[in-house]
C-alpha cells in the first residue's frame, strides 16, 4: 500500500497536469458551440459550463505554476497568487451551483425563485474570506479553509443538481425524437455524481486555527470534514482524492463534448423540416399550377363540348351523341388525372417504414389500369434517414406518376434492394420510352419531373440513372448510402 502511495506521490505534478487540461478543454470546446435555440435547458446556459470548465481548469494548473515560482517570486506574491486561485475556485463552483439551479428550473417553477441563491452564497463566501484576511488568519488555514468551504456550499450542490438536472433532459431529448442522445446524457450525469462525491463532499482536512477567534477556523462549522476527509479516504482506499477527482473530471469533459451532439441533431431536425418544408411547398405549388392549367381546362373544355352538344341533338341526334360520348371520354380522362394528383398529394405517415411508404405508393397506383409490383431484397445494414426516406419516396412517386400518365406503362416494377453500403430503388415501366438525349416531345412537365428527381438524388449524395429508349420503357435507377452503418455484432 505505502509503494503504491509513493507511486501516486511521483506523478502528483502530472495528475494536476491532466486534471488542469481537462477541464480546460471541456471548457473551450463548449465555449465554441454556436449559441443558436434549442428546445434543451442545457444549451441556453452553455456558457455556465464553460466557466466552470475554463476557470477550474486553471485553478487546477495553478497547482502545479504556484510552487515552480516560490523560487524566484517574494513570499507577499506568492501568497496574493494563493488567494487569486481560491478567489477562482470558488468563482468556478458558483458556475456550477448555478448552472444546477437553472436545470433544475427547467421543469419546477418554483426553482426560479431560487435562481439568486449561487450568487448570495458566492457573495457569503468573499465576505468571509475578506473578513478572515482582515483579522489575520494564516494563509494556510484559510486557503484550505476557503476551499472546504466552495466545495461544501456550491461544488457539492451544484454537481448534484446538474446530475439531476441532466437525467431530466434525457427524458426530454428522449419525447422530441433524440432518444440516440439519451445514454450520453445520462453518462454525464453519473459522471457528475461522482464529482459531487469526491468533487464536493471529500474534502481537505481542516487546519487548526492560529488563534481563539479566527474566522478561518471551520472544524466546528463543518464536523462532517473532520469524519470525511481526502486524508482519511487515501488511507482507507491507498490512492488519494485527487485521482478520483481527475477520473471524474475526466469522464465529465468526455461525456458532456459527446453530449454536445444532441444540438447537432437538434440543428439536423430542423434543417430537415425546413427542407421537407420547402420540398413539400414546391410539390403543392407543382400541383396547384397542373390543376390550374390542365385539369380546369380539361373541364372546362368538356363541358363547352356538351353545351355544343345540347344545341346539336335538337338538328342532327348522331352528331349531337358523338359529341356527348368524346365529352364523356375527356371527363373520364379528367377523373384518371385527378386519381393521380390525388396520389401525388399522399404522403406516407412518419412512423411508415420505407417498406410499407412504398407498398402504399405501388398499391395506390395499382387501383388504376397499371400493374406495379413490388419486390424487396436483402436486409438493411444501416440506418435510413427520414429526409433520405423522404426524398426516396418522392422519387418513387414521381417516376411511377410519369410511367401512369406520360408513358401508358401497363406493367411497372418497382425494386428495392439493400446493399452492404447503401440502398438502390429501381423502377422500370414498359412505357413508350423516350430519347434520354433529348427533352420528351411536348412534355415540359415530365422534363421538370426528371430535372426534380435529380435535384433530390444530388441532396441526399445518392447517383440517379435514367435509362429509357422509344418503344423500350423507362428505368429509373438510384443509390444512396447509408446514413450511419450499424455496428455488427
Amino acid at each position: 500500500m505505502e509503494s503504491i502511495h509513493n507511486l501516486f506521490q511521483a506523478i502528483n505534478t502530472l495528475v494536476y497536469l491532466i486534471y488542469g487540461q481537462v477541464f480546460l478543454f471541456m471548457g473551450l470546446a463548449i465555449a465554441m458551440q454556436p449559441r443558436g435555440r434549442s428546445r434543451l435547458e442545457l444549451r441556453r446556459h452553455l456558457l455556465l459550463l464553460a466557466g466552470f470548465g475554463l476557470a477550474h481548469g486553471t485553478v487546477e494548473l495553478g497547482y502545479i505554476v504556484i510552487p515552480l515560482e516560490r523560487s524566484y517570486l517574494p513570499d507577499n506574491v506568492i501568497s496574493l497568487m494563493r488567494f487569486a486561485q481560491s478567489s477562482l475556485q470558488a468563482l468556478s463552483f458558483y458556475f456550477l451551483l448555478q448552472l444546477g439551479v437553472r436545470l433544475m428550473a427547467a421543469r419546477s417553477p418554483r426553482w426560479k425563485l431560487v435562481d439568486r441563491v449561487p450568487g448570495l452564497v458566492l457573495a457569503a463566501w468573499a465576505l468571509w474570506f475578506g473578513l478572515s484576511l482582515s483579522v489575520g488568519s494564516s494563509e494556510e488555514t484559510l486557503v484550505r479553509s476557503a476551499d472546504i468551504l466552495g466545495r461544501y456550499t456550491m461544488a457539492l450542490p451544484g454537481a448534484f443538481l446538474i446530475a439531476l438536472g441532466l437525467l431530466r433532459q434525457t427524458q426530454m431529448i428522449g419525447q422530441q425524437g433524440l432518444a440516440q442522445f439519451r445514454t450520453c446524457l445520462r453518462d454525464a450525469a453519473f459522471a457528475f455524481f461522482g464529482y459531487a462525491v469526491f468533487g464536493g463532499l471529500v474534502v481537505a482536512e481542516p487546519l487548526p486555527t492560529a488563534h481563539p477567534g479566527d474566522l478561518a477556523a471551520l472544524p466546528g462549522a463543518f464536523p462532517l470534514a473532520l469524519l470525511i476527509n481526502a486524508g482519511r479516504v487515501e488511507h482507507e482506499l491507498g490512492i488519494p482524492v485527487p485521482i478520483y477527482r481527475s477520473l471524474a473530471g475526466i469522464a465529465m469533459a468526455y461525456f458532456v463534448v459527446r453530449a454536445l451532439q444532441v444540438f447537432e441533431g437538434e440543428t439536423d431536425q430542423l434543417i430537415e423540416a425546413m427542407e421537407k418544408e420547402r420540398i413539400l411547398s414546391l410539390e403543392r405549388e407543382r400541383i396547384a399550377r397542373e390543376l390550374h392549367d390542365g385539369i380546369i381546362q380539361s373541364i372546362y373544355a368538356a363541358g363547352l363540348v356538351l353545351e355544343d352538344a345540347h344545341y346539336t341533338m335538337a338538328e342532327d341526334l348522331p352528331v349531337g351523341q358523338s359529341k356527348v360520348e368524346a365529352a364523356m371520354m375527356a371527363l373520364d380522362k379528367v377523373v384518371g388525372d385527378i386519381r393521380a394528383y390525388i396520389f401525388d398529394l399522399h404522403a406516407p405517415a412518419e412512423q411508415d417504414t420505407l417498406e410499407s411508404s412504398l407498398a402504399g405508393l405501388a398499391a395506390g397506383l395499382g387501383q388504376g389500369p397499371t400493374r406495379v409490383g413490388l419486390q424487396i431484397t436483402g436486409q438493411p445494414e444501416g440506418d435510413v434517414s427520414a429526409i433520405q426516406r423522404f426524398h426516396l419516396l418522392q422519387v418513387a412517386r414521381e417516376a411511377l406518376s410519369n410511367a401512369s400518365r406520360h408513358a401508358d406503362a401497363s406493367q411497372v416494377t418497382i425494386n428495392l434492394e439493400y446493399q452492404p453500403q447503401g440502398v438502390r430503388l429501381l423502377i422500370s415501366d414498359d412505357g413508350r420510352g423516350f430519347d434520354t438525349a433529348h427533352s420528351p416531345p411536348d412534355d415540359g412537365h415530365h422534363q421538370l419531373g426528371l430535372s426534380n428527381i435529380a435535384e433530390r438524388a444530388r441532396q441526399i449524395a445518392g447517383t440517379l440513372r435514367v435509362d429509357s429508349a422509344p418503344g423500350k420503357g423507362t428505368r429509373v435507377d438510384m443509390e444512396i448510402p447509408y446514413s450511419e452503418l450499424r455496428k455488427k455484432p
